[in-house]
């Protein structure tokens, strides 16, 4: 996500099933960031390739713990409506 000005480019990053690895991740992709943004700046047409910032993004883990949260209400499904139940039939 550029900033308005293309200055800065933020970059949000998951390790896909890996948090305890959050740290190391970001490390590497700290150590990565000159490379990453020469890699960029030869890939894009701009005057300045904008510096990098990484944030690591909690999305996937807190759907997940939604996820755990309502499937521990054991709510039973909802019956289907007549609506449901007629378009079923066609």
């Amino acid at each position: 996500m550029l900033d308005r000005e293309l200055e800065y480019a933020n970059v949000y990053v998951n390790a896909l099933g890996e948090e305890e690895r959050a740290e190391s991740v970001m490390a590497g992709l700290r150590r990565a960031h000159g490379f990453l943004r020469r890699e960029l700046a030869s890939r894009i047409r701009l005057r300045r390739a904008p510096e990098l910032r990484f944030h690591w993004d909690e999305t996937l883990s807190r759907a997940a713990h939604i996820e755990e949260v309502l499937d521990s209400l054991n709510i039973p499904p909802a019956e289907p409506s007549e609506t449901e139940k007629a378009s079923e039939e066609d």
